[in-house]
């Protein structure tokens, strides 16, 4: 799927958000491409959570992204665009990276996607 975005865009989206959903930004160059971003605690991976405790706090995590306001120069439904990619990545990363979880853990990511409200 093509990015209908730029950096430039992106980074405004980020900023924006202000921390909810996304990390903050600090400073930025867009001339540069260039973002200070704010230190975040352990990743994920770090934290070992359960495979559905881990979907939970993604879910979390994107409806909060997904409630900043779209630009104005934006002209395609930004939720709609982060849900189609977003399981398109999943499904691309999972053959990609050679099946590192079960189908089973794919699926039930897919499937959970509708139930808590994520895309």
């Amino acid at each position: 799927m093509p990015r209908p975005y730029g950096f430039q865009q992106e980074i405004d989206t980020i900023i924006r958000a202000n921390g909810h959903g996304y990390v903050r930004v600090l400073k930025f160059d867009y001339e540069r491409r260039a973002l200070l971003l704010e230190p975040l605690g352990l990743s994920m991976q770090d934290i070992k959570l359960e495979p559905k405790q881990a979907i939970r706090l993604l879910c979390k995590i994107l409806r909060q992204a997904w409630l900043v306001p779209s630009g104005a120069d934006q002209t395609i439904n930004a939720l709609e665009y982060k849900a189609q990619t977003l399981a398109q990545l999943i499904s691309e990363l999972w053959v990609k990276l050679e099946r590192p979880c079960s189908e089973k853990i794919i699926s039930q990511a897919l499937s959970l996607r509708a139930a808590h409200g994520c895309f």
